[in-house]
């Protein structure tokens, strides 16, 4: 396997720069090198629980020109879904999740910025105070303000769409909402907010 460029952060502050090869979500341990070069085949055991979080690295020192987002950029997509993850040491973190388990050791979190230095870190779940989806909040505001466009009209139509565009919304989403597959891949491309979006659409067509 190849080396991979980490940035090791321990869970007492100390930091740690040098690269791995056989890091696994699923293993208690990794081999740890400083360098590559000659006379650098000595390494070190780390034990994950000791950590905060590995950052996977495209370089060891960054763009000091560039001001990492610190939010998402509109319009980009994201891998999985939205969250925020705050650490016992106080740091808070935001990006997205393909999964996420409290009784893991860890988890990988994709960064919200495309163009942050990081390609990904996994986070230990020791060092973390507290973890929330943040589509959740979403979902809710949308409730609050974009879903009034769902609401019929006095005439019986749904906002902004014709009869046989209603039929043809009508029959396509309810074939992909009805299967299990079919709402995990509009979660897994779109994000939970959709899966609401697409049951209130399908209740307000529904309706008439």
């Amino acid at each position: 396997m190849e080396f991979l460029k980490i940035v090791v952060r321990f869970a007492d502050g100390r930091m740690l720069k040098g690269y791995t090869q056989d890091f696994f979500p699923k293993k208690p341990v990794f081999h740890f090198f400083r360098s590559l070069g000659k006379g650098s085949a000595s390494h070190r055991e780390i034990r994950v629980s000791d950590l905060k979080a590995i950052f996977f690295v495209k370089t060891f020192s960054g763009n000091p020109n560039y001001k990492e987002r610190k939010g998402f950029v509109e319009g980009h997509r994201t891998q999985g879904r939205k969250a925020e993850v705050a650490f016992a040491d106080g740091e808070i973190l935001l990006g997205s999740v393909l999964g996420y388990n409290a009784k893991d050791s860890g988890f990988f979190l994709f960064p919200s910025d495309p163009k942050s230095n990081n390609d990904k870190l996994f986070v230990v779940n020791n060092a973390v105070k507290g973890f929330r989806y943040l589509e959740d909040e979403l979902a809710k505001k949308r409730r609050a303000s974009e879903y009034q466009s769902l609401i019929p009209e006095t005439r019986g139509k749904l906002f902004m769409a014709t009869d046989e565009e209603r039929t043809l919304l009508r029959l396509v989403l309810s074939k992909v909402m009805e299967t299990e597959s079919g709402r995990e891949y509009i979660v897994e491309k779109l994000g939970t907010a959709y899966l609401l979006i697409g049951e209130d659409l399908l209740k307000a067509m529904g309706s008439n």
